[in-house]
This record gives structure tokens, sequence and C-alpha cells, in this order.
């Protein structure tokens, strides 16, 4: 799994945000205190990445991101609506912080 420039992920906006061209459905989950949380998104993909996933056969159309919390970072992983096809992605936590601080995204940890 190779490591993910943090500057891949332009944004991250709530469900609820209309969809910015470029954008895909996400959704991140991380250990909230009381076991897993989610929260579903829509991820703004940079030119970079586009074309790195659609290399790997990933049309951003039919692309969905998860992006989970693993030891010592996150994991943004990639795939069709299927599940046929998935590009992970590794991240150091520091990374995804300061990617979600920059767009107003705090996990509450209770």
């Amino acid at each position: 799994m190779e490591a993910m420039e943090p500057a891949w992920l332009q944004a991250i906006h709530p469900r609820t945000a209309t969809a910015k061209e470029g954008s895909v459905k996400g959704a991140f989950q991380y250990n909230g205190g009381h076991g897993l949380t989610t929260f579903f998104v829509n991820v703004e993909l940079a030119e970079p990445l586009r074309q790195q996933l659609a290399g790997q056969g990933l049309d951003p159309v039919d692309t969905v991101a998860f992006c989970q919390q693993a030891e010592g970072g996150w994991i943004a992983a990639f795939a069709d609506e299927a599940m046929t096809k998935k590009v992970e992605f590794s991240l150091e936590e520091g990374q995804m912080q300061a990617l979600m601080e920059a767009n107003g995204i705090r996990l509450m940890h209770v």
C-alpha cells in the first residue's frame, strides 16, 4: 500500500452539501470511544488522484471512498460501487488531522 499525498483529497464536505464535480461519495470510520463511529461525506479528489484511480480502472462517477482509522494512521480506500476494484492508500495521523481541520471536521472522542 502506498502513501497518499494529503493534497490529493482537496476537500471533505458533509453529505448534505451539494457534491462538486470531481467528488465521490465517502464514509469515515473512527473509534469514538464507544465503538466505531461513521459519518458520510462527499470527498473532492485532486486531479493527480483522479488520474491514478482512472489508471486502476476506477471512474469517479462510480467510485466510493472509505477512510478508516488504522494503527498509527488512516487507510483511504477507493472502490467501485460493486467492490470489484479497490485501491488503498495510507495516511499518517497528522496528515489526516490537518486535512480534517482544514475542512472544519472534528472527531468527537467521548
